[in-house]
């Protein structure tokens, strides 16, 4: 648990920060304003890839001279 001294918005009171199952929120004590923390994960960088876009089917002419 934290403490952010004078940190309400509403009404400069002090907050505690605490968990439940919606997330983690911090809450007045003085007033009861609660807010919910938006955390993320932070973001990885997605792997390289030597193909543009989603595979292509392959062309007809191509497999028409292959069979013949």
């Amino acid at each position: 648990m934290a403490l952010w001294i004078k940190g309400c918005p509403r009404c400069g009171g002090d907050l505690y920060s605490d968990r439940d199952v919606m997330g983690y929120y911090r809450q007045c004590m003085q007033c009861g304003f609660t807010f919910y923390e938006q955390r993320r994960r932070p973001s990885r960088p997605l792997p390289a890839s030597d193909n543009e876009g989603p595979p292509q089917p392959p062309d007809e002419a191509a497999a028409l001279n292959e069979a013949a």
